[in-house]
C-alpha cells in the first residue's frame, strides 16, 4: 500500500488469548506484534486523517488452577504504542454492548464477599490521528452531518449491542464502523480495515459510498467477507 494513501483506518485486532487465532507466546511478544502494524498504518495513512482502534480494555491473565489473578493494561499499553509510532491520541470512546455483552456473571466468590469480580460489559474504541492538515479538497455538500448524528456519535460512550449472528468468532456489529466512517471521512475516501474479518467494515464502506481495502490472512473468513461485500453492492444498484 503506497505512502499517504489511506484516509481512514477502522479495525479490531486479533484478540492475544482467543485460542482461534492467538499465536504469540506471550503479551510482550503481542505488543511487538501490534507495533508493526502501528508503524505501518502511520506510513501509509495520510496527513491529518484518522484511525480507529477496538480492543479489549484489558486482558486478564488469570490461569486455571492458579489463585493469582491479573489484567495486563492492554488500552494504556496501545495508546502509548501508536504515539511512539507518531500518531497524536485524541481519546477513547467506550463500547457499551449492554449487560448481554457482559463476560462473565457470577464468578469470584459468588454469592458472598470478598471475591467479586466484576463483569466487563465494554471495550474501548481509541482515536489516533496523524498529525498536520489534512487535505479536505474533496469535501461535498453531501459529506454533511445531521444535527443528530453530530450530537449522537460525537460524544465518548457509544451504547449498542454486539453482534450475535455472525460466522466469525469475534465480529463487531456494523454501527461500529458505520459511525467511524460516517463522520471522519468523506464519500469516495479509501478506507482500510486491516484485520478484515468477515468483512463488516466493507459493508459499512459500500452503503456510504467509500473505496474499502481488506485484508485477512484466513480463507474463510474471506470468502465470507467478499461474499457479504459483493451482496451489499448489488443491492445497492
Amino acid at each position: 500500500i503506497p505512502d499517504k494513501s489511506i484516509d481512514l483506518v477502522v479495525t479490531s485486532p486479533p484478540y492475544y488469548n482467543l485460542k482461534e487465532y492467538s499465536t504469540w507466546k506471550s503479551y510482550k511478544d503481542y505488543l511487538m506484534f501490534i507495533e508493526l502494524i502501528a508503524k505501518e498504518l502511520f506510513r501509509i495513512i495520510k496527513i491529518g486523517r484518522h484511525l480507529f482502534w477496538n480492543i479489549q480494555h484489558a486482558i486478564p491473565t488469570k490461569i486455571d488452577g492458579d489463585i493469582t489473578r491479573n489484567m495486563y493494561p492492554l488500552t494504556a499499553n496501545t495508546e502509548l504504542i501508536f504515539m511512539d509510532c507518531g500518531f497524536n491520541f485524541e481519546g477513547q470512546i467506550v463500547w457499551d454492548k449492554g449487560i448481554g455483552g457482559a463476560t462473565q456473571k457470577m464468578f469470584g466468590s459468588y454469592p458472598y464477599p470478598p471475591t467479586i469480580i466484576p463483569s466487563f460489559r465494554t471495550e474501548d474504541i481509541l482515536l489516533f490521528r496523524k498529525n498536520g492538515q489534512a487535505d479536505l479538497s474533496n469535501k461535498k455538500e453531501k459529506d454533511k452531518i445531521s444535527k443528530y448524528d453530530w450530537v449522537n456519535i460525537a460524544t465518548n460512550i457509544w451504547k449498542f449491542n454486539p453482534e450475535t449472528h455472525s460466522n466469525h468468532s469475534a465480529p463487531f456489529p456494523k454501527i461500529l464502523p458505520f459511525n467511524c466512517i460516517k463522520c471522519w471521512s468523506f464519500v469516495n475516501d479509501t478506507i482500510l480495515d486491516p484485520f478484515m474479518g468477515s468483512g463488516t467494515t466493507g459493508v459499512a464502506c459500500k452503503e456510504l459510498g467509500r473505496r474499502f481495502i481488506g485484508i485477512e490472512i484466513e480463507p474463510k473468513y474471506y470468502e465470507i467477507a467478499k461474499r457479504r461485500i459483493n451482496n451489499t453492492m448489488e443491492n445497492l444498484l
